[in-house]
């Protein structure tokens, strides 16, 4: 597992690049496409706005429109996912900036890595261009088994979360249409 320890954050970081623009689409919210597009944080900002105007027109209609008494599958909706929305991004959000900033892996960084300054803006602030080259071989050779249960659980967690936004994007086409 330690050999594709940097494979594996490569993937969950794009998936959830991935998991975010999709989630933009289906919510019709603009991706935002500064610089390349592949800002998760910006993008989940973004959404974050959007679905809580959403979530709040879904919850009006549960609560105005009686229909919960009829409907098991709405009354579980609206106990189970609705109040947990809030819950569900903020999670979300944790594992966004994990991913996003990679504070975790700088305790395997150490001092393994290079810095390139191509363009002369390296104290630049506050932005700049600096090239940042991890030596990927010995990051890995200090990877722990603590390391590997660390990223299993926030691909369990992101699972989770994603199936509970995914169930409600489908809850919110669904009744979007005509009564939302």
């Amino acid at each position: 597992m330690q050999k594709i320890y940097i494979s594996i954050i490569y993937n969950i970081k794009h998936g959830i690049e991935v998991f975010i623009k999709t989630v933009c689409v289906q919510f019709n919210v603009d991706y935002p496409k500064d610089g390349k597009g592949h800002d998760i944080k910006k993008a989940l900002n973004t959404l974050y706005d959007k679905s809580k105007k959403d979530k709040q027109k879904i919850s009006e209609w549960l609560e105005n429109e009686d229909i919960t008494k009829n409907s098991p599958l709405l009354a579980t909706v609206k106990d189970r996912f609705f109040k947990n929305w809030t819950n569900n991004f903020s999670d979300i959000e944790r594992l966004v900036n994990k991913y996003y900033y990679c504070e975790f892996i700088k305790a395997q960084m150490l001092t393994d890595y290079t810095i390139q300054d191509e363009s002369n803006t390296g104290f630049r602030y506050p932005e700049n261009n600096l090239l940042i080259k991890p030596d990927y071989q010995k990051i890995v050779d200090r990877v722990t088994a603590l390391d590997i249960k660390g990223i299993d659980s926030d691909i369990v967690d992101l699972f989770k979360n994603f199936e509970i936004v995914s169930f409600v994007i489908e809850f919110y086409r669904h009744y979007n249409t005509s009564t939302v």
